[in-house]
């Protein structure tokens, strides 16, 4: 709770790397910003304006009004959802590894697949919510400005 309120003041917006990276990917899909893209994922200081700060707030509320963000959402975890699962990378998807640290086949029950040898493919990890968006809306509308750090 404390965090949403945070957010809503325009202090601070908090996302871990799993939900950051779905979106921010949607504001730069949809909103031209003078800030250096490849800067939304590095975690180094990005500076991201007052103006721009607003410009996103601004078409953020666009999409959501319009049910774009809300399209938007139902694709990705549609997408999302239908990835198939991959051989787990840490026993060779044979469902047994080696003893830690070491990985690939072995004889012991793999923890990373719980032996069955499959896992999901890393993209099923970032999720994406219009409730989440909205949430970034409110803390742009307000920052004045922020940093992504």
């Amino acid at each position: 709770m404390e965090d949403k309120q945070k957010n809503k003041t325009g202090e601070y917006f908090r996302n871990n790397c799993w939900w950051w990276r779905p979106l921010a990917t949607y504001v730069l899909e949809n909103i031209d910003l003078p800030e250096k893209q490849q800067d939304w994922f590095m975690n180094n200081g990005c500076k991201v304006s007052k103006v721009s700060a607003e410009k996103i707030a601004k078409r953020i509320k666009e999409l959501i009004d319009s049910g774009e963000a809300k399209k938007y959402e139902i694709q990705y975890k549609k997408e999302i959802n239908a990835l198939e699962k991959i051989n787990c990378n840490i026993c060779e998807g044979t469902g047994k590894r080696k003893n830690a640290p070491e990985i690939g086949a072995g004889k012991i029950k793999c923890n990373g697949c719980n032996g069955t040898g499959k896992t999901d493919p890393w993209p099923k990890s970032y999720p994406f919510s219009v409730e989440n968006l909205k949430e970034f809306m409110e803390f742009a509308e307000s920052s004045g400005g922020f940093e992504i750090c």
